[in-house]
């Protein structure tokens, strides 16, 4: 398998030129219509066109080879993150919410907090014909 930086080149030359316009711009901005209208899309469809070609498998991998190449480059692991996060609870001259805030995103990482129950049942349906 190519490393990150190869894939993503070899994605984007496959691309014709206002795809690989799209994905430059989304990287830049992180939104799919201001994406699509710098790529040249026209302002009316733009939403629709962004929407659409984030669905596009080959846009995907793209935008995921190019967002792995940004981080690998800025050498920002989601280790570091979890770290500085951990930092920012445990520093006692931080302010309340702002550790409070901390907290809350490592429990979010740990999945602590669901919106969903999930629950396990076991169901047993009994259909009776009458004639």
């Amino acid at each position: 398998m190519l490393p990150a930086s190869q894939t993503a080149t070899a994605r984007l030359s496959k691309m014709n030129p206002r795809r690989e316009a799209f994905v430059r711009h989304y990287i830049e901005t992180g939104n799919a219509t201001k994406a699509a209208v710098l790529a040249g899309y026209s302002e009316k469809s733009a939403a629709a066109a962004g929407s659409r070609l984030l669905t596009t498998p080959e846009i995907k991998g793209a935008i995921d080879d190019a967002l792995l190449r940004r981080a690998e480059l800025s050498d920002i692991t989601a280790t570091y993150v979890l770290e500085r996060i951990r930092a920012i609870a445990e520093d006692p001259n931080a302010r309340y919410a702002d550790r409070l805030r901390a907290l809350e995103l490592l429990g979010k990482h740990l999945k602590l907090f669901t919106d969903k129950a999930e629950v396990d049942h076991e169901i047993t349906v009994t259909i009776e014909r009458r004639f």
